[in-house]
């Protein structure tokens, strides 16, 4: 969504409306939360820029089933999103994207 400032924020409200995961995003970590009847699984990671420069990812640290930690293997092979600067760069003033994470929501601005 479009702000007064003219960035771009993509809420964790949104988000959750639109995923079977529960995103909570912090300034420094977003949390995921999924939970089923027969488990219940809690992810951590950070929006972190590609090596290849073009877009930026959901890269998982962290990750607990019913309490019990994740294989790091496991983690490196999830990746729950990845957003394109080409993409981006669609949006009306967006020039050079980069994106920070701020409570409850990614922030899209533009150098």
């Amino acid at each position: 969504m479009a702000q007064p400032d003219g960035t771009y924020r993509l809420s964790g409200e949104w988000l959750n409306t639109e995923s079977d995961l529960s995103y909570y995003f912090r300034a420094d970590h977003v949390y995921m939360v999924y939970e089923r009847p027969e488990g219940h699984v809690i992810l951590i990671g950070q929006v972190l820029q590609n090596k290849d420069g073009q877009s930026a990812s959901l890269i998982l640290e962290e990750g607990f089933y019913n309490g019990f930690f994740l294989p790091k293997e496991l983690l490196e092979e999830l990746i729950p999103f990845t957003l394109s600067y080409e993409t981006l760069k669609n949006l009306d003033g967006v020039e050079q994207p980069y994106l920070t994470q701020k409570d409850g929501y990614l922030q899209l601005q533009t150098k």
